[in-house]
């Protein structure tokens, strides 16, 4: 049995900027700090083949994924942009920075793990529009992307003897999203209809 230990903190900077008679920009920057830690019970190992998985008896705890210290900082521009009575045009952008830490680990099965820093970066878009059809219906479509640090606990617990955090082939996740549809507004029902496309190469 295990579990996670996790704590958060962070803060988000939001400046709305009006550049022209129908155009806005949203820029600012936010930053979060998170420190995880997954510890498991460990059992009486001999009890619990004797008993044939019958006796689960706790007689310790230990790390299965060691602290991992994580910080991410980044800058944003959204601009909002109305051509036209009936059409809104959104485009933006975000460059980010993620540190993630890790000390010097042995896992479960004995296994000395070197432990060191990683570091990511990249700069991710988005782009979408609204159009207002009349009689409460809105057409959209957007396009967005994700970057994200990778599962490092995932690949720590089970590494193998004599790697280091910088030997295993971590990679950052960007995803690519796509959506359009309908949404109709009436006086008491609100409904949309939608198609979405997601994928990354990992």
């Amino acid at each position: 049995q295990s579990w996670l230990e996790s704590s958060r903190s962070g803060g988000r900077l939001d400046i709305e900027t009006p550049i022209a008679e129908r155009a806005t920009l949203l820029w600012g920057s936010d930053f979060s700090r998170e420190r995880t830690l997954q510890p498991v019970n460990t059992i009486d190992e001999a009890a619990y083949d004797r008993s044939g998985g019958l006796l689960v008896r706790k007689i310790g705890e230990a790390v299965w994924v060691p602290p991992i210290k994580q910080g991410n900082v980044a800058g944003f521009g959204q601009l909002e942009w109305k051509p036209l009575e009936r059409v809104t045009l959104r485009g933006g952008l975000r460059h980010e920075l993620i540190r993630a830490t890790v000390n010097d680990f042995t896992t479960l099965a004995g296994n000395r793990l070197n432990g060191g820093t990683l570091r990511y970066s990249d700069t991710v878009y988005n782009a979408g529009g609204v159009v207002s059809a009349g009689a409460g219906f809105n057409v959209f479509g957007n396009f967005s992307q994700g970057f994200s640090a990778p599962d490092i606990g995932l690949a720590l617990r089970g590494a193998p003897a004599g790697s280091s955090l910088n030997t295993i082939a971590f990679q950052a996740q960007k995803v690519n999203s796509y959506e359009a549809g309908v949404r109709h507004y009436a006086r008491l029902v609100q409904s949309s209809v939608s198609a979405f496309y997601t994928n990354s190469k990992l």
